[in-house]
């Protein structure tokens, strides 16, 4: 009899997080379990990228009156006549100047959320957070599972977040898993009596569909250097340190072309840099993405100039397109890269990025030894699956 396993997420837009999930459902065992998927809310293109014997729940209406101005959301709960959402919504305005940070306002918001959102009536063997903050804790107050299994995606120590409100949290949880070793660790030390409780399960990949992916014909511009980096566009990606960086090669002569596929807060912000260094021409923002891996593996270069990251799910993406790759020295790098293997690591500053990429550049020796390690790495999910099916099946 087929186990049911319930896994939680706030969206499926185009980010890591939301690309794993859609991976890991396609590559779990079917004829083992029986899926449900719960959103908080039904936006994202990776939706109809979801496998076919999941099964999408419909998401809770009370998150969307948290949406947007407060005024919208006390008007609609008033006129719906939800009165516990209209005292919810008011006790935001209390809870949010209480939050230091915007992670710490978002474990804040759930406590008027909890007063809400109803809790689901199905029992599943087994509740799967996927992603820090809300999905977790709408997993232990909101899930009845048998057992219930955690995620942090991200450095842990870098989110802002305060750990004594995740701390109740984690203590109910059957297990935490991060997606890297160094994660794992920082959990640990953050909370050493419950550290029994933390894993890591890296990200699982659909290696035949992003081949498959790959080779969709776009319209791509390349320079004599073409270079593709992927993700939101927010301080913590460092994208300010690329258009430095960019100008700098540009500087050297170079016919420079660097593309990034994201979206995010930071747009205006880093379209007023490029303009500043009059980069229009070479450093080129590219929107949000449904299938970015025909520009990867197009470019000469993947290029991450993260501040920190959990473990990411775009360096290993890069990794399968067999792509040299130049990345920041952040906090976790080494789950990842190590440095003239299988990638470059330089420095967190415009210098040292544009340095290492002009060195990868120049020296077609070391390019192709980055590119001869890459084809020559096994790529398998099986040992991560296992990970998530002992602590389902223990």
């Amino acid at each position: 009899m087929k186990k049911n396993l319930l896994f939680i997420i706030n969206n499926l837009n185009c980010g890591g997080a939301e690309n794993a999930l859609v991976a890991l459902l396609e590559e779990i065992d079917h004829s083992k379990y029986s899926i449900d998927l719960l959103l908080f809310k039904q936006e994202g293109f990776l939706q109809n990228k979801v496998n076919a014997n999941v099964t999408i729940l419909p998401s809770p209406v009370e998150f969307s009156y948290f949406d947007g101005p407060i005024k919208n959301g006390l008007w609609r709960s008033i006129k719906n006549l939800r009165f516990d959402v209209f005292f919810a919504r008011l006790y935001t305005v209390y809870l949010l100047r209480k939050g230091k940070t915007r992670a710490e306002k978002e474990q804040l918001l759930w406590k008027a959320l909890n007063i809400c959102v109803p809790k689901l009536p199905k029992r599943y063997d087994a509740s799967i957070s996927y992603l820090q903050n809300t999905p977790n804790t709408y997993n232990i107050d909101k899930v009845n599972a048998a057992k219930k299994i955690g995620f942090i995606r991200t450095d842990y120590d870098n989110m802002g977040v305060n750990f004594d409100l995740d701390y109740p949290y984690f203590k109910q949880f059957d297990a935490v898993l991060s997606v890297s070793k160094t994660g794992e660790n920082q959990l640990k030390e953050a909370f050493p009596d419950l550290k029994h409780k933390f894993f890591t399960m890296e990200s699982v990949f659909s290696y035949t569909m992003l081949q498959k992916m790959a080779e969709e014909e776009v319209d791509f511009q390349k320079g004599a250097l073409t270079l593709v980096s992927v993700g939101r566009l927010h301080p913590v990606k460092g994208f300010d340190l690329a258009i430095e960086a960019c100008k700098i090669i540009k500087d050297q002569g170079i016919d420079i072309k660097w593309y990034v596929i994201g979206e995010g807060a930071e747009h205006q912000h880093l379209l007023q840099l490029v303009a500043q260094h009059q980069l229009e021409t070479n450093f080129i923002f590219l929107g949000l993405k449904e299938n970015p891996h025909p520009y990867v593996s197009r470019a000469d270069m993947y290029v991450q100039t993260s501040r920190f990251e959990g473990k990411s799910r775009a360096i290993e993406e890069a990794k399968i397109h067999k792509k040299p790759i130049v990345l920041t020295n952040y906090p976790s790098v080494n789950d990842q890269i190590i440095h003239g293997e299988n990638g470059y690591v330089v420095e967190m500053n415009a210098n040292a990025i544009a340095e290492g990429i002009l060195n990868l550049y120049r020296d077609v020796e070391m390019k192709d030894k980055l590119i001869s390690n890459l084809q020559h790495t096994k790529n398998s999910n099986e040992q991560q699956l296992n990970v998530l099916y002992h602590l389902i099946d223990q």
